[in-house]
């Protein structure tokens, strides 16, 4: 999605918690964390207030999902992973949440740019 002429922001979320739950969650989750970043996003930013503001975006949605979960019990156990970036000018912020990675594709190959937050990887 462009936010102006030179930025994009580009999300992924992947549900979890069965068919309908996490068509919910991941749903829920995109909408919410762009809608945040749309609402706070000024091209002026430093690289730091964008890092800060992809991950308050990312705690809303976080949030937003679990306070569902725990209202419906249709929604309980729900979830989702959330994997971002806001790429402006050739450079890219990237946040995750979960098991979908990102990565990094040149001339010298492909390079895994995020860090799983799962048991497996806490395993490693």
């Amino acid at each position: 999605m462009p936010l102006d002429k030179h930025t994009l922001l580009c999300v992924v979320c992947d549900g979890m918690g069965g068919a309908k739950s996490g068509n919910v969650a991941s749903t829920l989750a995109a909408d919410v964390f762009v809608g945040e970043v749309c609402s706070c996003w000024k091209p002026s930013m430093s690289s730091e207030q964008v890092e800060q503001m992809l991950r308050a975006a990312v705690k809303l949605a976080n949030f937003t999902v679990y306070d569902q979960a725990v209202q419906f019990e249709e929604f309980s156990g729900m979830g989702t992973t959330l994997t971002a970036a806001l790429v402006q000018n050739g450079r890219a912020t990237i946040v995750n949440v979960g098991d979908s990675r990102a990565y990094g594709i040149n001339r010298s190959g492909i390079q895994q740019l995020t860090k799983d937050h799962s048991l497996v990887q806490m395993m490693v």
